[in-house]
């Protein structure tokens, strides 16, 4: 079966770049960028590796042409460029198909948005690849690189949904590969607060409809997978992820 790297891009190939290189033109950098690339790939394929960290994991892996892999980038021009550039090199040197996602509100410049927005559509779009490949592929989410702030929701993922992670540490050689770790939910208290669950799944319900009947204790129960704001509830990230492995399509 063939795989798919699930992979968040980072910018550190543009450590790469030499001084005189304008940083704030991303097509020069992108441009740069990739005939350094595949120039150190045909001289010294192992040499490349060092360029990327999200290239040394999945080469490390043992990446072919077989393969997919979906690189989800940053919603920053410098992101998005790394991403390009991985996209293309992949495509050129290994011959395996790439699919680039750029996502919306991931970034971190703003929290706020990040929470809101970025880590609600960086989950959307995971929870999309799982359920259109799992039939064909075998997912396999990749950690190394990429944009830290959403590695615990990505582990966490995997471990709901199944899935092993790969992992390359930034002065280490050695790929690290962690099988799929099953984590459980409490189901006798899930099972009772489904159908309240469920009233969240298109989006957000007033907050007097959600909690109504519920005593102080549930609704501190219900933190960490609910978020409150303005006086709308909606599944918080952690929520998702149990909504998405435990809620969804249940009768």
């Amino acid at each position: 079966m063939s795989r798919l790297f699930f992979t968040t891009v980072g910018t550190s190939s543009m450590f790469r770049l030499p001084p005189e290189i304008d940083r704030d033109d991303p097509q020069t950098c992108y441009n740069f960028l990739l005939d350094l690339f595949l120039r150190t790939y045909r001289e010294n394929p192992e040499a490349v590796l060092g360029y990327s960290a999200e290239l040394k994991s999945v080469f490390k892996a043992g990446v072919t042409k077989e393969d997919l892999v979906v690189l989800i980038s940053t919603d920053t021009v410098q992101g998005y460029m790394c991403g390009r550039l991985l996209s293309d090199f992949l495509g050129d040197s290994v011959g395996c198909d790439v699919h680039l996602e750029q996502v919306e509100g991931l970034q971190m410049k703003d929290a706020i948005r990040f929470k809101e927005v970025g880590l609600h559509n960086y989950l959307d779009f995971l929870f999309r690849t799982y359920h259109c490949y799992e039939a064909s592929h075998r997912i396999i989410i990749n950690l190394t690189g990429g944009f830290k702030g959403v590695i615990p929701y990505s582990t966490m993922a995997a471990m709901l949904l199944g899935l092993p992670i790969v992992y390359v540490f930034e002065f280490s050689d050695e790929l690290i590969y962690l099988p799929a770790l099953p984590l459980s939910v409490d189901s006798v208290w899930y099972s009772q607060r489904l159908e309240r669950f469920s009233l969240l799944e298109e989006g957000t319900v007033d907050e007097t409809v959600f909690f109504e009947g519920m005593s102080m204790q549930e609704r501190e129960e219900m933190g960490l997978v609910v978020d409150c704001q303005e006086g709308q509830v909606r599944l918080s990230a952690i929520g998702r992820l149990v909504w998405e492995r435990f809620g969804r399509n249940k009768p």
